[in-house]
């Protein structure tokens, strides 16, 4: 599973290269989209992973950002311009400067006719997907036993007092959204595990110059090999 490509399209299909599509499934945590330069890339890439493999998508917090920007009314600046310069740009590569050229409802309105599939397929996402042994989520959870209660707050946007919290659970939880970088002492990129055992991190910053991070791990979880892939190219510049 990995987590994170934020627009990272070279990044993501050089990690999938690991995958075996035989003999794994494919979990997918959240924040496709967003950051990096080609969402659209990205999500279409993953659709057409999921029509014909065994794919699971979980939703991030930046799917859900962009879901409920499409809603608003009006031009919100922030939205607009700070939060998905670089996905709307994606998803008009012909138009230079189309934040500049359209106004906010026209961009909606393209998104909503001429990307019905890609939209369908974000909104379809789930808040979190689970095993008998496995929890796989964004962000995270409140890690109680009724964890369930606030998860479709929590899945998406919690860190702490998720990642220093006791996990009472009862399953191992693989999650990212939280760099970890942020986590590790020495401010590595690669997975972090938590001294319990239990939550797994894997969001290496791949946007950001870090790298992009996959694990496979059994149903029983036992973590079997990770992989990553460096980000290519320039840093993202937001």
């Amino acid at each position: 599973m990995l987590s994170d490509s934020h627009g990272c399209y070279q990044e993501l299909k050089e990690i999938l290269t690991y995958w075996n599509p035989q003999e794994q499934t494919l979990v997918l945590l959240g924040d496709i989209v967003d950051r990096g330069p080609s969402s659209l890339e990205c999500l279409r890439l993953i659709i057409q992973l999921q029509e014909k493999e065994n794919v699971i998508t979980v939703g991030g917090n930046h799917e859900q950002l962009l879901c409920e920007w499409l809603e608003m009314k009006g031009n919100e600046s922030f939205y607009y311009l700070e939060v998905f310069n670089k996905t709307i740009q994606s998803f008009f590569p012909d138009v230079s400067n189309v934040l500049q050229k359209y106004t906010k409802q026209r961009i909606a309105n393209v998104l909503r006719t001429m990307y019905q599939a890609e939209l369908s397929f974000i909104k379809n996402m789930l808040t979190y997907y689970e095993t008998d042994q496995l929890l796989f989520v964004h962000g995270g959870c409140n890690l109680e036993p009724n964890w369930k209660v606030d998860a479709e707050r929590d899945c998406k946007w919690i860190r702490q007092p998720f990642i220093s919290g006791e996990n009472k659970t009862g399953k191992t939880i693989i999650f990212g959204h939280t760099p970890t970088e942020n986590m590790h002492d020495t401010q590595s990129n690669d997975i972090w595990i938590s001294p319990c055992k239990t939550k797994i991190g894997i969001d290496g910053s791949c946007v950001y110059g870090g790298q992009l991070n996959a694990i496979v791990i059994s149903d029983s979880g036992k973590l079997i090999d990770t992989f990553s892939v460096k980000k290519k190219g320039l840093i993202s510049n937001i």
